[in-house]
């Protein structure tokens, strides 16, 4: 077989503390721009490679320059040489932190006054309660009745302040736009936002300013703010490697939206 190099980076999920010789090919898995008025209304646009490295910027003195890690288990399984860029062990937990901080950074003062607000089930929940801790700005959170208790306490912590719905996109939509509508707060969408997409870039631009000669990057599906960012990450790159998705469930995902024709 040959030899190939692959990177992945991980997801993540558990709770971290907030603030404080070449192969013939190369492979790799990324944990990875539209704006969202008060509304909620999305106007889709995406970032150029410019946004990404200022957004890097201006989240680089907040967020874990997280490692590359590598294992010879995995790279002989695979017939390949594996990389890892292990966003489990950013800040908050996930690489959602990095798109959330340059959202809530982005804003103008005018806007930060009025707060932020979301829904998440619990990974972007607590990224932008703890960005909008940093900037000392109140966060609404709508979350799921279902979430993970482990999840609210971690958006509690954070001064994020919940508000549950039911579990399905439906409900989630409308007590957002309840809460806008309400707060007057500015929407930090989980993907749909142009902020949060090049926020998420910076996990794919980390991972090849490290390891640059790579023949494709793989990045899980969920949003999409984390595979559009690695895909503008990557493009941005010398080498220009293949940005592939990967869906962590086999059964209706991403295929049963687009088949759909919108997110279920």
């Amino acid at each position: 077989m040959q030899n190939r190099h692959v990177g992945h980076a991980a997801r993540g999920g558990g709770r971290r503390q907030c603030g404080s010789p070449k192969a013939r090919q190369t492979w790799h898995t990324l944990d990875i721009m539209a704006t969202a008025n008060t509304a909620g209304e999305v106007q889709l646009r995406a970032p150029d490679w410019a946004a990404i490295t200022e957004a890097h910027e201006r989240i680089r003195p907040r967020i874990h320059r997280t490692p590359v890690l590598t294992s010879r288990s995995l790279d002989a399984l695979t017939g390949a040489r594996l990389f890892f860029k292990c966003e489990n062990l950013q800040k908050t937990g996930s690489f959602k932190i990095r798109g959330a901080t340059n959202a809530i950074f982005s804003l103008t003062e005018e806007e930060a006054r009025r707060g932020v607000a979301t829904h998440s089930s619990g990974n972007h929940a607590a990224a932008v309660s703890c960005a909008a801790s940093w900037r000392g700005i109140p966060a609404w959170i709508v979350m799921p009745k279902n979430a993970p208790g482990v999840k609210c306490r971690a958006v509690e912590s954070y001064g994020g302040k919940i508000t549950f719905c039911e579990p399905n996109v439906t409900s989630r939509a409308e007590t957002a736009a309840r809460l806008l509508a309400e707060t007057g707060a500015v929407m930090v969408h989980p993907y749909d936002d142009d902020r949060i997409i090049a926020g998420q870039a910076t996990s794919a631009k980390e991972l090849l300013e490290e390891v640059p000669d790579l023949d494709a990057v793989l990045a899980p599906v969920s949003g999409g703010g984390l595979l559009s960012g690695t895909c503008l990450g990557a493009k941005g790159q010398e080498g220009k490697p293949k940005s592939t998705g990967r869906s962590a469930c086999a059964t209706r995902g991403e295929g049963f939206w687009v088949r759909a024709g919108a997110r279920q």
